[in-house]
């Protein structure tokens, strides 16, 4: 599966205490997002995590994202080894914008795929 760039949330981000991903996806206005394929949010551990890591998808109506909402989260414990992958069913109900939310320290990977998360593979790059 190859990843598009627009859909990376995080790649090997290091987070030195807690913040958002370092991009966002804008799903268009109208949002172009909803019923049919299912989507996946898969957050792959570049790193051994340190302390339990919850990683929320969060979703707002502007790109500063002020009253962003959380509407799905997973929780990463200590100790996980470098490579774990950790997938969210990405819910129906977002707005304009979609980010994630790390909540401690953590060195991730991060993005938005359709494919089904059991049957993921990376490819390496192509130069």
């Amino acid at each position: 599966m190859y990843i598009d760039s627009r859909l990376e949330l995080s790649t090997k981000q290091v987070v030195a205490a807690a913040g958002p991903s370092t991009n966002a996806i804008d799903v268009g206005e109208p949002r172009k997002l909803g019923p049919g394929q299912p989507m996946y949010v898969v957050v792959q551990t570049d790193a051994v995590v340190a302390a339990d890591v919850t990683v929320a998808v969060q979703t707002a109506d502007a790109a500063g994202f002020a009253g962003a909402a959380d509407i799905a989260s997973v929780l990463i414990p200590a100790n996980t080894p470098a490579g774990a992958r950790f997938v969210i069913g990405f819910p129906y109900t977002s707005k304009r914008f979609l980010r994630l939310n790390y909540d401690a320290a953590i060195t991730a990977s991060a993005w938005l795929t359709s494919q089904e998360p059991q049957s993921w593979e990376s490819y390496p790059a192509q130069v």
